[in-house]
């Protein structure tokens, strides 16, 4: 995967300010952070802002090292994952189907399986 683009994981909620985010304290002589974002709506920090915050911080570090522009394609991956497993009910559960029914199954699956590969490649970032 290239090389990223944003501030380096991990990424946390400032401990005094819980509605900023920023990267750890670096264990320099100085010990600084940086603030990556503010997701104030005034002076004080609310309950949404806070949320706001926590959720960047936990969607960041839940996808270190993945292209962020794949998020979507492997959602949709895992909602054909599970279609897989409905038509494989079909299949057990009809063991009578007709050989053009069963052929068609399998090319359905197999069309899906390549739509999850596809995205784990894009996501990896080896889909160039």
């Amino acid at each position: 995967m290239s090389e990223a683009k944003h501030t380096s994981e991990p990424w946390e909620l400032h401990p005094d300010y819980p509605n900023q985010v920023r990267r750890p304290p670096s264990n320099d002589a100085y010990g600084l952070s940086a603030c990556i974002a503010d997701c104030s709506s005034g002076i004080w920090p609310d309950s949404k802002t806070v949320a706001n915050a926590a959720r960047i911080v936990a969607c960041v570090n839940a996808c270190k090292g993945i292209n962020p522009e794949a998020v979507p394609d492997l959602l949709n991956a895992c909602r054909e994952a599970l279609e897989i497993r409905s038509l494989a009910y079909q299949v057990d559960a009809n063991p009578k189907l007709d050989i053009l029914t069963r052929r068609e199954i399998e090319r359905k699956v197999d069309g899906i399986i390549e739509r999850i590969e596809a995205a784990i490649a894009k996501a990896e970032g080896k889909d160039q």
